[in-house]
């Protein structure tokens, strides 16, 4: 005889059913708990699955049902209106998709239009600096060599008078050449050049001063009472 035999009521109350215990054949009347829901005859319950833990099938049917029933209500009342709202937000975030990239598009454009003109500034500003600067040093060269060339001028004539006393002065002249002969030219002093140089600044500092995107990763929660969507916020570099 069977140990422990949920029956629920007289074999004969059962509803009727066309499942059969594979092994004698015969209408299946129980489930064997122990065996996975093993379809069970009468004759099982005594051999076979002797003092195994039965359900009437009719009790396990039920159970299976409500178990169903409860299955379709969490997904028509829970389940499946969350992937309609999920749905929904989707659908919200495709129109906003666009927009979004549109605005992107526009404050980057104009970024780089304010920056193009204020860079234009910075290159006119140091162009014109490197031509203050040439024509400042030419002018202070051209001064320079004028000097230069008047004290060579003059030195030369200086030279030439005293190269005519030795060829064809007298005693008295040479003489007296000798004791006046002019003093060595005195050099100017140098102007002071300011000579421009450039120097290529850091490239980072024009991306600080450009900006960066910023990535807005939406991620669904695993709380399914609050299905808000998180916001991460991420830099990416400009390569």
């Amino acid at each position: 005889m069977a140990c422990a035999l949920q029956t629920d009521g007289q074999l004969e109350n059962d509803p009727k059913n066309d499942l059969v215990c594979k092994p004698h054949g015969i209408k299946a009347v129980f489930a064997c708990m122990q065996c996975k829901d093993t379809l069970c005859c009468e004759d099982c319950v005594v051999t076979t699955h002797q003092c195994h833990p039965f359900k009437k099938l009719s009790v396990l049917m039920a159970e299976k049902r409500a178990s169903i029933e409860n299955y379709i209500t969490l997904l028509e009342q829970t389940k499946l209106p969350l992937l309609k709202e999920q749905m929904k937000a989707t659908e919200n975030q495709l129109a906003r998709n666009e927009i979004d990239a549109k605005e992107a598009r526009k404050a980057v454009l104009e970024r780089s239009t304010k920056l193009k003109s204020e860079l234009d500034k910075v290159i006119n500003k140091s162009v014109r600096k490197c031509e203050e600067m040439a024509f400042e040093n030419e002018s202070k060269l051209t001064v320079y060599k004028e000097h230069m060339e008047n004290i060579l001028t003059e030195y030369r004539q200086k030279l030439s008078q005293v190269q005519h006393v030795i060829d064809e002065g007298t005693v008295e002249e040479i003489i007296h050449t000798t004791k006046n002969l002019p003093q060595p030219p005195v050099y100017p002093q140098y102007p002071d050049l300011h000579l421009p140089t450039f120097t290529a600044g850091d490239p980072s500092h024009l991306r600080e001063a450009f900006g960066t995107i910023v990535i807005s990763t939406s991620e669904e929660t695993t709380d399914e009472s609050n299905n808000t969507p998180t916001v991460v916020r991420e830099i990416e570099e400009l390569d």
